[in-house]
């Protein structure tokens, strides 16, 4: 075994450099370059110009390690740092030895001492940010960070092909570039903020539900996908989202309305059927917050209810947040209040769960169209309507339908009574007959039958989809110091004085019950005999409606409702939604964005079945991304299948038509190869 190790050679020509790279110095200028232990090619590195450019393209490219290079090369580090430095301001021109009048032919080269001339501009950019610091006020004071770049800034760094694990994120910036025009949008309503929306988009796009995962990604790659250098680290990141939120706090919600007409008026989502459904999200902590109704466990819990409509294709074209339960009615009004105008006065026909019932709810939405199930129905009167009742013919799922057509009043415990069109659908195959009310009163019967039939496709699944792909439960910016606006609990010494009536009127049935058990009987002269457990029945009858009569003036002076603090000495927390508003805009954002990629990718796939899967894949895959002075280009690694490649294929060169711009205004380009570093067997 020892022979093994003894007749190994080492080579001591090779210099080691780091990242599996090396080199060999050879006589006549040159070196030759080896990686994972296999020869590259042989450079030149005369005259200086070529020494000079194989230096930046080790260190750049290659990421090889300055010290280690500056030792087996024979210069110093600060003359690699100098030359990287200039190459990144000036080019290889900048490269280029001055001589007297070159600054005369060519302005970009540097004169006189580089070394000193790049320290002199350093110290000049730092005199400048301080006299920014000094001179303007906190608004514009945060455009200077590392995370807030104006647009000539993003996708500024020039470099050839450079490997990035998220590469197939890029997918997204045709779609908020043309789709959406979200440039132009977030530039009128957040300005230079935006690239705070960009990284929430991109980590919902990669999955990434917080940023303390951002912990777990490769910075440098990542933050190429924004247009940075790279990714800042964790602490810039919350000082930049909290200065962001802060500084919107009095306008996200404005902007938030103005995203949703944007989305409108630009043909993203439908405008007449919408699909209304709320989505809890718990609290677990220790503050005293609103409780709303958790479905999934099936009891009320503290936390916020997000309320969510959808379009018939399942896009996200609302959303509000509320503390405990949501307010479903108001939603209702503020949707048809906004959308009306924007359709040319026509009311969006809105289909609801049940959570909307009661006489009270359908008093109030009388002017508004809405739709849901009948609650509380009575199975075997809907199966006494007799089958000439129904005339409207419809196919839904290959199921057949038909409809019968009546109006029916409805009424609570108040006394409030309400008149709801009412639509039975009768399910041909299956013999199932179910019911839905109504307050549009114009709409065919079809028409309405459809909107709710489609509601469990375009609003239940999408919430279960959702919640998979854009993190619905996450909130940047958790603040539970605030106090709510509302306070009011139920006054539990109403609530037992309620609970003490109850059992009196309970008493006096059973009292009153034992009396009508008792037999009544009379003596020969037709007087009533003496009973000792009826009169005892009696006195009692007697005594407890007296007490009922108190107990009723006590519960009058009671107020049904006290403050929390006046019971408990706590007070009901605010849970702020300041930055959970634009995580879930950004949300919104890649949601619309996934379902036009999925339209687009689907007309180049053979089976829709595949459609989203491969195009998963692609989102997820590797890639290469180049950047020029004019272009951005990002290399996709090819699928293996060759119907799948095609598609990949004919998907980039639909995105190339689109003539996406990134920052300052550099050409989006995708393509589809093999790594372009690879070398050829």
């Amino acid at each position: 075994m020892t022979e093994l190790f003894d007749n190994i050679q080492v080579d001591n020509e090779l210099k080691l450099l780091g990242n599996n790279y090396a080199i060999k110095v050879k006589p006549g200028e040159l070196i030759e370059i080896y990686h994972n232990g296999q020869f590259q090619k042989v450079a030149r590195i005369a005259p200086a110009i070529e020494k000079r450019l194989i230096v930046v393209d080790m260190v750049e490219r290659c990421g090889v390690q300055k010290k280690k290079l500056a030792d087996a090369l024979g210069i110093s580090r600060q003359s690699i740092d100098t030359w990287v430095a200039t190459y990144q301001k000036r080019g290889t021109e900048g490269l280029v030895n001055n001589t007297k009048d070159s600054w005369k032919k060519n302005p970009k080269r540097f004169t006189g001492n580089k070394a000193r001339e790049l320290e002199e501009e350093n110290k000049t950019n730092q005199e400048k940010k301080q006299k920014r610091e000094l001179c303007i006020d906190f608004e514009d004071d945060s455009t200077g960070t590392r995370l807030q770049p104006t647009d000539k800034e993003l996708f500024s760094q020039e470099h050839d092909y450079q490997g990035n694990r998220y590469a197939g994120s890029f997918l997204f910036w045709p779609m908020f570039d043309n789709y959406y025009d979200i440039n132009k949008f977030l530039n009128k309503h957040i300005g230079e903020n935006k690239i705070v929306i960009f990284l929430f988009a991109m980590m919902q796009v990669n999955r990434i539900f917080s940023v303390e995962q951002l912990k777990t990604v490769y910075k440098g790659e990542f933050g190429k996908i924004l247009g940075l250098k790279r990714l800042p680290s964790a602490p810039e990141l919350w000082k930049r989202i909290h200065d962001h939120v802060n500084q919107t706090k009095e306008t996200s919600k404005t902007t938030l309305k103005a995203f949703f007409k944007h989305q409108i008026i630009r043909g993203i989502v439908g405008v007449f059927n919408l699909f209304i459904d709320g989505h809890f999200i718990p609290y677990y902590g220790k503050e005293k917050v609103h409780k709303g109704w958790y479905t999934q466990r099936g009891m009320a819990m503290p936390g916020i209810t997000a309320i969510y409509a959808h379009d018939q294709s399942g896009r996200v074209a609302y959303f509000d947040l509320f503390d405990g339960k949501a307010d479903i009615v108001s939603t209702v009004k503020e949707i048809h209040d906004d959308w009306k105008e924007l359709n040319m006065g026509i009311c969006p026909l809105i289909a609801i769960d049940r959570e909307i019932w009661g006489v009270d709810n359908f008093c109030e939405l009388q002017p508004y169209k809405i739709v849901t199930w009948e609650k509380f129905s009575d199975e075997a009167q809907l199966y006494e309507i007799a089958e000439s009742a129904f005339g409207h013919e419809f196919s839904w799922q290959k199921n057949t339908y038909k409809i019968s057509e009546d109006e029916k009043t409805y009424k609570d415990n108040k006394g409030n009574q309400v008149k709801m069109r009412r639509l039975v659908y009768w399910k041909i195959r299956a013999n199932q007959r179910f019911a839905v009310v109504t307050t549009d009163k114009e709409s065919p019967a079809p028409e309405i039958a459809l909107a709710m039939l489609n509601r469990w496709g375009s609003n239940e699944n999408t919430f279960k989809y959702m919640n998979k792909r854009v993190g619905m439960h996450y909130n940047p910016v958790f603040n539970l110091s605030g106090e709510s606006e509302n306070q009011q609990i139920k006054n539990p010494e109403h609530t037992q004085a309620t609970k003490q009536m109850a059992n009196i009127k309970n008493q006096i049935r059973k009292c009153e019950q034992s009396l009508g058990k008792i037999k009544i009987t009379t003596g020969k002269a037709g007087a009533l005999r003496e009973n000792a457990t009826r009169d005892k029945l009696q006195v009692k009858l007697l005594l407890l409606k007296e007490k009922l009569r108190a107990q009723q003036t006590i519960l009058e002076a009671l107020p049904k409702f006290t403050e929390l603090e006046k019971v408990t000495g706590e007070t009901y927390k605010t849970y702020s939604t300041d930055g959970k508003v634009w995580w879930d805009l950004s949300g919104a954002l890649v949601w619309n964005s996934r379902k036009k990629l999925i339209e687009i990718f689907s007309n180049y796939m053979l089976d829709n079945r595949d459609t989203i899967p491969v195009l998963e894949a692609i989102i997820k895959g590797n890639g290469w991304i180049k950047t020029t002075r004019t272009t951005v280009t990002v290399r996709l690694e090819p699928l293996e299948r060759q119907s799948y490649q095609s598609a990949q294929i004919q998907l980039c060169r639909h995105l190339n038509t689109l003539k996406t711009k990134l920052g300052d205004g550099k050409l989006l380009l995708f393509d589809v190869a093999p790594n372009p570093y690879h070398v050829q067997k």
